[in-house]
């Protein structure tokens, strides 16, 4: 009997065993996970380093600016917290009224709504990655869209709370030499990504990655080929207007959350090509459609783009490929170019201060049930 049961005992012994060590590896495993970010494989096995950051809405001035030198075995995550002020209604001294000076109808009223100093609230968080190359981009990371993302692709903020935490991996691409700056700041409402002042309600912060030796090479070109664009309609339903930020074609009948990213428009007015910048277009056209026409009438302010025809040959255009070669370029006045023909070449300077050129290639019917021409060029830009 006793032998009998010892025979019994010895395989249960061993499925205890088997199963407290089973546990004992996925606990291990649970703990590993956290090492690395949820959004990218790639960075198992590497050493996770926070970065702590604090925007407040009472300070816009000052810059936070951190700058760390980043190991190949590393990952850096950014602890970033959103402060709003709570600003207190006016409590300015009453004067002192004596027992039974005041009449019946003297009654004590509270402040109205315009006696109130309207609380400052988070609309938007705003973060841009400026690469090695120079060229400024639209940073994302999916770990930060937990309320969403607004048309410009600016980040969601939950505007009841007044404060925020955010944490998020930079994802910052690895190099052998050189450096990537971030910038990261809230607005209370519309703001641009090329231009932090915009509604800005926070100082900005800014971190500066660096790796290898942290020298930048020499900067390319920015270059977009083949654009193509086709003039406007009353509707504003057609691909009219391109943006130098984003290397995209927009219609204006997007609405007004995409008029910072708009730089210039192409027309064919009067049976000539012509490149009108953003406000000029606006300003100059009529349009069938509301939001647009309201903006006119309340001053709503465009990107700004300045062009002129230029001596340069195509040979000399395609021969270009470092940013600095744009230099010569002077500021043009015009803000808008007419009757462009096939291999003209522009000069421009955007609203934010980079020179380029455009070589018009190709002007062509779009089809037989639309007969307005579309233009088709390429674009070497400063990348500022």
């Amino acid at each position: 009997m006793n032998i009998f049961f010892m025979k019994i005992q010895k395989p249960i012994f061993l499925i205890r065993f088997l199963l407290l060590a089973t546990l004992s590896v996925a606990l291990i495993n649970c703990t590993r996970d956290n090492v690395f970010d949820n959004d990218s494989l790639d960075n198992i096995d590497k050493t996770k380093r926070s970065l702590s950051i604090q925007l407040a809405t009472n300070n816009t001035t000052n810059e936070n600016s951190i700058e760390t030198t980043m190991a190949s075995n590393e990952v850096l995550e950014v602890n970033l917290t959103l402060i709003t002020d709570n600003v207190e209604e006016d409590s300015s001294e009453e004067p002192d009224v004596e027992e039974g000076d005041m009449e019946e109808d003297d009654v004590e009223e509270d402040d109205t709504e315009e006696d109130k100093v309207e609380k400052v609230k988070f609309e938007r968080l705003y973060i841009t990655q400026k690469t090695a190359q120079g060229v400024t981009e639209r940073f994302e990371n999916t770990r930060l869209n937990l309320q969403g993302v607004f048309p410009d692709n600016s980040i969601v903020l939950d505007q009841a709370l007044s404060k925020i935490d955010l944490t998020f991996d930079l994802n910052v691409p690895e190099l052998t030499d050189g450096r990537i700056t971030y910038k990261i700041w809230a607005t209370d409402s519309l703001g641009d990504f090329r231009n932090s002042s915009l509604n800005r309600i926070t100082s900005i912060a800014e971190i500066v990655v660096n790796q290898g030796n942290s020298i930048n090479p020499d900067k390319p070109i920015r270059e977009f080929k083949d654009v193509t664009l086709v003039p406007h309609t009353i509707g504003g339903t057609t691909n009219t207007i391109f943006s130098l930020f984003t290397a995209t074609t927009f219609q204006l009948s997007g609405g007004l959350e995409f008029n910072k990213l708009w730089d210039f428009a192409y027309t064919d007015d009067l049976g000539a090509v012509n490149f009108y910048s953003a406000d000029n277009y606006i300003e100059n056209f009529n349009f069938n459609i509301e939001e647009i026409n309201d903006a006119k009438s309340k001053d709503v302010i465009f990107n700004q783009m300045f062009f002129a025809k230029s001596t340069t040959f195509v040979e000399d255009y395609l021969a270009i490929n470092l940013s600095e070669e744009l230099n010569t370029i002077t500021k043009p006045t015009a803000t808008r170019v007419l009757d462009v023909k096939i291999n003209d070449v522009i000069e421009f300077q955007d609203n934010y201060g980079n020179k380029g050129l455009i070589w018009v290639k190709q002007i062509d019917a779009v089809n037989a049930s639309q007969p307005s021409n579309a233009v088709v060029f390429d674009i070497k830009m400063q990348s500022n």
